[in-house]
């Protein structure tokens, strides 16, 4: 139905009613419209102390009476009378003349109305197609009170049948021949206070006379029908009434609980005839769900009632099949306990109660029941309560909602919240009959189970209480909470447990199902009235009506949903080796004739335990309690050490003899120039670099300087045995080497250590010795090389830290992973890991050693080491020599270097010492 968007547009529209199943009233006694006319009449003096004839041939404005109609109604009264006046058509336009709906026919031809009532109102058609109710109705209470002229503006109270709807009155404003107004409409059809509640009291001595008679009034009207559906004709025994009731929408949809809204819509009423209340057979579901899950166990029973004074007899059948046509395996109990057959009631209204109970299958199934089959055992006035009709829906389950959730690499738990279904929404529809008056809530529970105890920890539920409501259309929008364990992954770091997950990029993945189903039931009645002639006297019959009441309840279920969560968690823990990093081992400028000489090695490691950082996240995806978490693998701190050594002659053998040498050449006598040695200074021996004659003292001279610095990682301050090793090996490879014959204090022929020399001839044989800073003494004991070393450190802290934003030495980057310096920064973008030192170990240390010795060789002061008188004429040689350093058997990361060379010192440090003759020529000449 088009609807258009502006305010104050009325649309008339009238409820369907479906029609009932022919009635076998008596309505053979009625044989003319008059009679008709008649009976109602005297029903109404008889009852209603109506005084005089309501009804009549011709209406109140003299429009004929549809004869037929008021002899034996139609199909959808039943074929009892209804008094319907004037032309149908003219009826049907003037139930449109306000209305924005102006359909005078349906789609199937039916007109709006049958004509008009006594009183000239539309008399409508139930047969006329209008829309289903699809929003909230508010009612609107005693509609006969309307806004006049001297009062324009009034408030009426509505009624509306959902409880959420917050709307409870809206302004009324007097708008008299306005085309689509509220009181147009409402005018159009209120035209008479005849049977108002009032006067209805004054008639019968209760408001409610005519309330058990009304078909299909809505819960929400049950209990005060009389105050919201105006009376346009009452019923009689034998003639039916007709009433209307008014009500606006809740708003243009469901999200509109509280707008107004002035769209103006009607409903129709009808009134039994009273003889439709006497005797009679009737069947209700007391229990008939209205929706199944595949594999419930449903329950449907059937109450049946007799009117019937004494014991009645009757055939009753069930029909229950699946929607395809299959027959279910069911199970009868009750009263009887079969598909069908007979039962009998007991006398004086008895009740019966029949069960049926099957397995839901996977499909709709339809439940019909029948009563009284033929219409003859017993004879009744109306059949259309015998027979019983309904579906139980299938709630076909929805496929699992896939939820996927992931723990991060550096997530040691967490929390999460999350609606299920998606978030969307559960329902449970109840049927609503509109014979029903609910006797209480409905009451039943969405219940939420946790399929996986061991991976969804602290499972709450939210947003979904228990239901006590008093609605048909039952919501839930459910969410859970829950934590997710990175344990329960197989990996633990935090307990030393890592997992070797082969794939980091790809998550470990669990699935776990939470399991959603529930049923709601609510209890209801359903109003009976039962009337009977009573004899009063001896002439005189009294029809007499009591109410009685079935009871009954339904249900209905959520549809069982598996919400179907995929966890996944990123594992990784660290690569087991460090990429290679290159670190120098060589000596540069190793050679024999450099005197300075870098040496580079790399340090020996030291083992350290790290830790990574981690956390545990919040349903927001908030951080939080961050933790120092353990890491796999130890690494090994070391770094570039290096050295430097450096020769220096600070006094040659060629520079200190060289005064005494340039003294003999030139044949001067003076003794301050010979303090070291007495050269010879005949004029053929000057053609000789260093010539002597024995028995001439000859002092051993020179002084040799070495600095060497070194810079290691040690976990600790003080002097390095590396470094103090290294400068004692390089001391030992300095010697003093000369072949030299010397005479001692015991006239004895020695080296220069004094060691004794064999003879030949009783000639002393020459023969080399060294001086060494081991073996430092020489002729007569004299202590003929001295060794001095002065030693410098300093040290610097290499910090580290195990706190995420401390500060941390680019020299720890490189051999922790999750860094640029040690080229696994791709550990830190990729996989969230990133290790720091942990507290509580051993510092480390840069330490810078330099160690600067000094080698003198030479006599104490005024000491003279003479050669022997008998020395031999020949070539003697003196010289110092700096050795190779053989670095590979000490226990010393530089171990791995090759021999640190020695050095040739040159011609000035290696002297050839020519002897001719002997201080005996010089004394006989």
């Amino acid at each position: 139905m088009k609807r258009l968007l502006t305010i104050l547009l009325v649309i008339l529209i009238l409820t369907q009613v479906a029609p009932y199943g022919p009635v076998e009233a008596n309505a053979s006694e009625i044989k003319t419209a008059e009679q008709s006319i008649e009976l109602a009449n005297q029903y109404m003096q008889d009852h209603m102390d109506y005084e005089g004839d309501f009804f009549e041939i011709q209406s109140s404005k003299g429009e004929s009476l549809q004869k037929s109609l008021a002899i034996s109604g139609n199909e959808a009264f039943h074929n009892l009378p209804i008094f319907v006046y004037g032309d149908a058509l003219a009826g049907a336009e003037e139930g449109t003349k306000y209305g924005n709906d102006t359909r005078v026919k349906d789609s199937t031809g039916q007109l709006r109305a049958l004509g008009f009532t006594f009183l000239d109102e539309p008399y409508a058609n139930p047969l006329f197609n209008i829309d289903d109710v699809t929003y909230v109705r508010r009612w609107i209470k005693e509609p006969w009170v309307l806004p006049t002229a001297s009062k324009p503006d009034i408030k009426k109270d509505l009624l509306p049948d959902n409880p959420n709807d917050t709307h409870t009155y809206q302004w009324l404003k007097y708008e008299p021949g306005q085309f689509a107004t509220s009181y147009s409409v409402l005018n159009q059809w209120v035209k008479s206070s005849v049977f108002l509640p009032q006067n209805i009291k004054k008639m019968t001595g209760d408001r409610k006379y005519f309330n058990k008679t009304i078909e299909g009034v809505p819960a929400v009207l049950s209990e005060n029908p009389e105050d919201y559906i105006y009376m346009l004709q009452p019923p009689t025994y034998h003639s039916w009434g007709v009433g209307i009731a008014f009500y606006y929408y809740g708003g243009n949809g469901p999200d509109n609980m509280e707008k107004p809204n002035h769209y103006l819509y009607y409903e129709y009423f009808r009134y039994k005839p009273f003889s439709l209340l006497a005797n009679d057979l009737s069947a209700n579901f007391e229990a008939l769900p209205a929706s199944a899950n595949a594999g419930d166990e449903v329950q449907v029973s059937v109450r049946l009632k007799s009117t019937f004074s004494g014991e009645t007899p009757t055939d009753y059948g069930w029909d229950i099949k699946a929607k395809n046509g299959a027959s279910l395996p069911i199970t009868f109990s009750g009263h009887e306990n079969k598909l069908s057959g007979d039962v009998m009631f007991p006398a004086d209204k008895g009740e019966l109660l029949l069960r049926a109970r099957f397995v839901m299958p996977a499909s709709d199934v339809t439940v019909k029941f029948t009563m009284n089959k033929n219409k003859n055992a017993p004879k009744e006035l109306t059949y259309d309560n015998n027979n019983l009709s309904g579906t139980i829906k299938y709630m076909s389950p929805p496929p699992p909602v896939q939820t996927d959730k992931e723990l991060g690499y550096n997530i040691l738990s967490k929390e999460m919240r999350m609606g299920l279904k998606g978030g969307g929404s559960f329902t449970a529809t109840l049927p609503n009959n509109s014979s029903w008056i609910w006797t209480g809530n409905a009451t039943g529970k969405l219940n939420v189970v946790n399929g996986q105890p061991d991976l969804f920890h602290n499972f709450k539920e939210w947003n979904n209480p228990a239901v006590d409501e008093a609605n048909t259309v039952i919501v839930r929008q459910p969410e859970v909470s829950m934590k997710l364990l990175r344990t329960d992954f197989d990996d633990d770091p935090v307990g030393g447990k890592w997992s070797d997950w082969p794939t980091p990029k790809n998550p470990k993945v669990k699935t776990g199902n939470i399991y959603s189903e529930g049923t709601v039931n609510r209890p209801y009645k359903i109003e009976h009235v039962s009337c009977e002639w009573v004899k009063i006297g001896k002439d005189k019959e009294e029809r007499r009506c009591y109410t009685y009441y079935s009871y009954g309840g339904t249900s209905a279920v959520f549809p069982s949903q598996t919400d179907s969560l995929k966890i996944g968690v990123r594992i990784y823990n660290g690569r087991e080796d460090m990429p290679a990093l290159s670190y120098l081992n060589k000596i540069d400028q190793n050679n024999s004739s450099a005197f300075r000489k870098s040496l580079y090695w790399k340090n020996e490691p030291y083992a350290y335990n790290t830790v990574r950082w981690m956390a545990h996240e919040d349903e927001n995806g908030s951080l939080y309690d961050w933790t120092p978490v353990n890491g796999q693998y130890e690494r090994e701190f070391t770094h570039q050490a290096k050295g430097e050594v450096e020769w220096e002659v600070k006094q040659s053998q060629a520079g200190a003899y060289q005064r005494s040498r340039d003294a003999a050449k030139k044949k001067q006598n003076v003794q301050g120039d010979y303090d070291l040695a007495v050269f010879a200074s005949d004029k053929e021996l000057q053609k000789h670099d260093y010539p002597i004659k024995s028995g001439y003292y000859f002092n051993p001279i020179g002084q040799y300087s070495f600095t060497i610095e070194t810079e290691m990682y040690k976990q600790t301050t003080g002097k390095t045995k590396d470094h103090q090793d290294l400068v004692d090996k390089i001391i030992d490879s300095f010697s003093y080497e000369s072949n030299l014959i010397y005479i001692n204090n015991n006239k004895e022929a020695v080296n220069i250590r004094n060691g004794s020399l064999s003879k030949r001839n009783n000639v002393p044989v020459p023969a080399y010795a060294k001086l060494t800073r081991n073996n430092p003494t020489g002729v007569n004991g004299l202590k003929l090389l001295d060794v001095k070393e002065n030693y410098n450190k300093d040290e610097d802290e290499i910090p580290y830290t195990q706190e995420q934003n401390g500060t941390m030495h680019a020299n720890w980057k490189n051999i922790l992973e999750g860094y640029t310096e040690s080229k696994t920064l791709n550990s830190y973008d990729d996989f969230k890991y990133r290790e720091f030192v942990k507290n509580g170990q051993a510092k480390m240390y840069k330490i810078k050693e330099s160690t600067t010795v000094t080698i003198t060789v030479g006599a104490p002061e005024g000491q003279k080491l003479y050669t022997h008188a008998h020395m031999p004429d020949g070539t003697y040689n003196v010289r110092v020599t700096i050795g190779d350093v053989n670095v590979r058997g000490m226990p010393y990361a530089y171990k791995i270097l090759p021999n640190l060379e020695g050095i040739d010192l040159g011609n000035s440090n290696n002297l050839e010492i020519t002897v001719r003759g002997s201080m005996y020529d010089d004394l006989n000449s």
